[in-house]
């Protein structure tokens, strides 16, 4: 007589299928987020290790502890040259606890180590990561010299990049879940490195990229476009993954850098409503990001084409888009409130720096979406100097609290950040609200402040530098302000950390032929390149506008003649 476990072990070895199956090697069917098979006998699905499936709580049981991670990946790819070490080591240690700041998420800290054990190109991407974040944190400060010849480190992180590249070929061709997470990871993770190394055209190029693939993948069955399309069930790597590229997205949208005609495809983050009040950062980063790739997309479809300087009335279906998003809005900072009173206690002092920039993106949100009410009207911000001093005395409030005098280094060794805000970090700070201010404000005074404000933290927050946007602020300034106010009495030596008064905005407010419409802003393509601004000014009459292009040689640190001046006609 045959024994039963001599039937179990003659069964043919099941190389793929959820972790249940193969331990019982039986043909799995890879159901998500649980296999029928599992389910339908009664049997708890453990998932497909990193990739997803079963419960969250029986993955998070399968993963690698992180202190075996370096262990892991030798044993699994052999070992690692010594430089591989040391910049695999960083980005262990360094790279992927303060890159993704301000808001670390599952991406990071669970899932992309653990795929670094499994996937060539997740650890060859890390290790450049990791390199080229050594690199910018070493030489944090010094002066960028333009060079003809690579260095070493150089050398080293633009080889691992390529093997990373090459790596992702066989997943290409692939239309499996598994390879789908490894290409979209592996574009999270080459979006990181190429803002880090100054290459913010080729960083946009693997955005869009990958928001493309979620478009595709994820995208809405009932958009128009997606005929054909199913949206693909989803997991919690999936919203770990497009957890990631909303969080990338919104930053590159708020400079003009997304691509919002592909917003209605893209897979909804959170899915959840609005609680009543936030239990972390991360909920309340979510559901402002939302609002603001809302807000975002809403203002371009609020927008005529390129050259229209007709003031329109906006139409209905716009209107009923921007109550909706004000009462979202105002949600929001009804939970903000509440959770001030139900966990703020029990947030760190870093969480309350995050919360309070977030209290700042809420009322830069609100702002744009008043001015949609009458789109391609620049002077309708004058309708809202109130709501820019209340972001300016936010902001003062930040850099008094957390940047000057930083709680969290009476502490370091509990911080979750590095000690000094002029560190790159991979999301967005308070970059972008200082750009909003110093563009859109038209209030002297306030706008100057803005200026000096992002003068003092020179540093990267993912696409935005603050060192160009500066340089594209302070030319608007220029343009805009002229020798308008020549002839008045200015006193522009007021404290950076003073509130506006109402004799500092009490100059006349610049007339519409001076605003600019329409700006676009060209990223350079390396660190040394060329900076581009683009926009029209209306002429006196209102009826006729320039469009202009300008650009600006990073090497030369100057800007150069204008590349184009052409008219517009209505």
């Amino acid at each position: 007589m045959v024994r039963p476990d001599s039937l179990v072990t003659n069964r043919k070895k099941v190389k793929t299928g959820c972790r249940t199956c193969k331990a019982r090697r039986v043909k799995c069917d890879e159901g998500r987020p649980a296999c029928h098979r599992c389910v339908s006998t009664g049997r708890t699905c453990d998932g497909y290790g990193i990739w997803g499936g079963g419960t969250i709580k029986r993955a998070a049981q399968a993963l690698t502890p992180t202190a075996t991670v370096q262990h892991a990946v030798s044993s699994q790819f052999g070992k690692l040259s010594p430089e591989q070490e040391i910049c695999f080591r960083w980005f262990r240690y360094q790279t992927y606890a303060k890159l993704p700041l301000p808001f670390i998420t599952p991406f990071w800290h669970t899932l992309i180590l653990q795929a670094c054990i499994v996937e060539p190109a997740i650890l060859h991407a890390a290790i450049a990561l990791g390199s080229a974040h050594q690199k910018e944190s070493l030489e944090e400060g010094k002066p960028t010299e333009a060079s003809a010849t690579l260095d070493p480190q150089q050398k080293f992180m633009l080889r691992e990049y390529g093997e990373a590249i090459r790596s992702l070929q066989p997943h290409f061709s692939s239309q499996d879940r598994r390879s789908i997470h490894v290409a979209l990871a592996a574009c999270t993770l080459f979006t990181f490195f190429e803002n880090l190394l100054g290459r913010y055209a080729a960083a946009k190029a693997h955005l869009h990229s990958g928001l493309k693939l979620l478009a595709e993948i994820y995208g809405s069955v009932d958009h128009p476009t997606s005929v054909g399309v199913t949206a693909t069930p989803r997991g919690y790597v999936d919203d770990w993954i497009i957890e990631s590229f909303a969080r990338l997205h919104v930053q590159a949208a708020l400079l003009g850098q997304g691509l919002l005609d592909l917003y209605p495809r893209l897979p909804e983050f959170p899915i959840t409503p609005i609680p009543t009040y936030f239990e972390t950062t991360n909920q309340a980063a979510h559901h402002m990001d939302q609002l603001m790739l809302d807000t975002l997309h809403l203002e371009e479809q609020c927008s005529l084409p390129d050259g229209t300087t007709v003031n329109v009335i906006l139409p209905t279906v716009f209107n009923d888009r921007r109550r909706r998003l004000m009462g979202e809005l105002k949600l929001w900072i009804v939970a903000y409130r509440a959770t001030n009173r139900e966990v703020g206690d029990k947030f760190s002092p870093i969480d309350e720096f995050y919360m309070k920039l977030l209290r700042g993106y809420h009322t830069m949100t609100t702002l744009m979406v008043k001015a949609c009410s009458w789109p391609l009207c620049e002077t309708i911000y004058d309708l809202y100097t109130a709501d820019f001093i209340s972001l300016i005395e936010q902001l003062v409030a930040i850099w008094k609290a957390h940047i000057v005098r930083p709680a969290w280094r009476l502490n370091p060794a509990t911080a979750e950040m590095p000690r000094k805000i002029s560190h790159s970090v991979g999301d967005k700070g308070w970059i972008p609200l200082l750009y909003f201010v110093a563009v859109k404000c038209r209030v002297h005074r306030i706008r100057l402040q803005a200026i000096r404000l992002m003068s003092q933290t020179l540093h990267k927050e993912g696409m935005w530098d603050s060192r160009l946007a500066l340089i594209i602020a302070k030319e608007i300034i220029r343009i805009e302000e002229g020798d308008y106010y020549r002839g008045f009495d200015i006193d522009d030596r007021f404290s950076l950390v003073s509130i506006p008064t109402e004799q500092d905005i009490a100059l006349p407010p610049l007339p519409d032929h001076r605003r600019l419409y329409n700006i676009r802003v060209g990223l350079p393509e390396h660190s040394m390149g060329i900076l581009t601004l683009e926009f029209e000014q209306r002429r006196d009459n209102v009826k006729d506008a320039d469009r202009i292009s300008r650009r600006y040689d990073l090497q030369a640190r100057c800007w150069v003649d204008v590349l184009n001046e052409s008219p517009i006609h209505h």
